[in-house]
């Protein structure tokens, strides 16, 4: 077994010394605001009250600028779109100023992670048409209200694969206070083997994610 220890970007620091916190694992908020082949975006699981949620499917109404909700109290989360700008969603507060943007056409589902610390933490699983595209978001709103992104995997193996066309990412978990994320290779007519994952260990000073690559 190899072990990397990668550094993507220059806020993901590891500390010798870090205390730990735990993440539960996560649980689905909603669906998610997504670009529609014809034009406009379709909206999939958006809270409606009571709990209920709602599907605007893509055949019936495309929407061309709005804002969805998803989740409700503490962990509502709004999806800002304009098709007129872009075919991005920006996620995040009611203000779009405080977002960060996700390409819609990827936009899947919306998890909340629930943990032990002071910061509210969610994911996007992202995917479309085939499983090179799969993959995860992971950003959180800090104690002082603005929200981050920590990782993309889209990013991650962008930066860390010299032929990224054959990566795939599958399962995610959620052990303590590492989330790890297992990747593939395509090594025939689309069949993946795994050959390795990503381990983002918390770090409680940096308020950062740590990242370790390790092969098998």
């Amino acid at each position: 077994m190899k072990i990397f220890i990668v550094a993507l970007f220059g806020a993901m620091i590891m500390a010798n010394s870090a205390m730990a916190m735990t993440f539960s694992q996560p649980e689905r908020l909603g669906g998610a605001v997504r670009w529609s082949q014809n034009g406009g975006f379709y909206i999939l699981g958006e809270f409606v009250g009571n709990n209920a949620e709602k599907n605007y499917s893509a055949g019936s109404k495309n929407f061309l600028k709005g804002i969805a909700q998803f989740g409700d109290d503490t962990d509502k989360i709004f999806e800002h779109y304009d098709a007129n700008k872009d075919k991005n969603v920006r996620v995040g507060d009611k203000d779009e100023k405080n977002t960060i943007t996700l390409e819609a056409v990827k936009n899947l589902s919306l998890h909340k992670v629930e943990n032990d610390g002071e910061i509210r933490m969610y994911m996007i699983r992202k995917g479309n048409d085939t499983h090179e595209e799969d993959g995860y978001i992971v950003f959180a709103r800090r104690k002082d209200g603005r929200f981050v992104k920590y990782f993309d995997t889209d990013d991650i193996r962008n930066k860390s694969f010299q032929d990224s066309s054959k990566i795939a990412f599958g399962d995610i978990k959620f052990e303590g206070d590492t989330i790890k994320i297992i990747y593939e290779k395509c090594i025939d007519d689309y069949k993946y083997a795994k050959v390795g994952e990503f381990r983002f260990k918390w770090d409680d000073k940096a308020q950062w994610f740590g990242i370790e690559q390790i092969t098998y």
